[in-house]
């Protein structure tokens, strides 16, 4: 399973337990996520360990099975009021209010893969339990994202700390640890790949200046012959055209007496500038 549906699933776990209110909870489920459809509202999830919840814990009685596979859908013709679902999102219990963030979650919440990239999201349909969902979270220090749609209102994070957070909210330990680990890992591929790329970008730049020094030296050679240089520069040149695969560091340890990176670098300097001025009078 994906790590969001594995999230659901502990979301789930920790609904089980809860001690909201079952009128609190159906309100809640109901506002955020159900679709009206008349007097009724249609609940629709992919996810059998909460499609299970709601049948056999949440709507016992008072709704009609309309799939028994994937996508399950329930439609529930009993009415919650509004006010109870808010209460969830405003209570100073911080594990109720928790427990009220694990069920937006397993009802309407979604996460991309923490290897890929760090958001996690609430599609959440009624305005006023998005505006209360987000209050409640700001009182946390998480700060939700909002992106409002026709149908629906996104609150979203993604920022890896304030996931992290969410998810120790929601009493999710265990996706807490996964996804602390799976980031970590990320971030150590990232530096890797970092560094990778920092280094073929290097060998790149040591390529183009090794072959445009070998082109000026070959003219230098071609038009006044090396042996005319002075026995630094002569030195210098025949290196490059020995070692064209090496840095400027690594040449000066080929050449007797050794010369650093600053002084073979300065030689080369002097031979580009003489194969420049010996190309202006070709």
């Amino acid at each position: 399973m994906s790590f969001s549906a594995d999230l659901r699933t502990e979301c789930v776990e920790v609904l089980r337990q809860t001690d909201i209110g079952l009128d609190a909870l159906r309100s809640l489920v109901l506002f955020a996520s159900g679709t009206v459809v008349g007097t009724r509202y249609l609940l629709e999830t992919r996810h059998e360990d909460y499609a299970s919840w709601l049948k056999t814990r949440l709507f016992e009685s008072g709704w009609i099975e309309r799939s028994e596979t994937p996508p399950y859908r329930v439609e529930v013709t009993a009415d919650y009021l509004l006010e109870a679902a808010l209460k969830c999102l405003r209570t100073d219990d911080e594990r109720l209010l928790g427990d009220a963030f694990a069920l937006l979650f397993a009802a309407c919440g979604s996460m991309t893969n923490p290897q890929k990239a760090a958001h996690m999201e609430f599609r959440i349909k009624n305005q006023i339990v998005a505006a209360a969902f987000t209050q409640a979270t700001k009182k946390l220090d998480i700060d939700l994202l909002m992106l409002s749609e026709p149908r629906a209102v996104r609150l979203y994070l993604k920022d890896s700390q304030s996931i992290g957070d969410m998810l120790i909210r929601m009493g999710t330990m265990r996706s807490f640890l996964t996804y602390s680990s799976l980031k970590v890992d990320k971030e150590v591929l990232n530096q890797v790949n970092r560094q990778v790329n920092c280094d073929r970008a290097n060998a790149r730049r040591v390529a183009d200046a090794s072959a445009l020094q070998a082109e000026a030296i070959l003219l230098i050679d071609r038009e006044i012959g090396l042996s005319t240089l002075s026995d630094s520069l002569e030195t210098a040149a025949r290196a490059r055209l020995m070692h064209p695969d090496m840095s400027l560091a690594e040449l000066g340890m080929q050449v007797s007496p050794p010369v650093g990176k600053s002084g073979m670098n300065h030689r080369m300097k002097k031979l580009m500038q003489l194969a420049e001025s010996l190309q202006e009078e070709i």
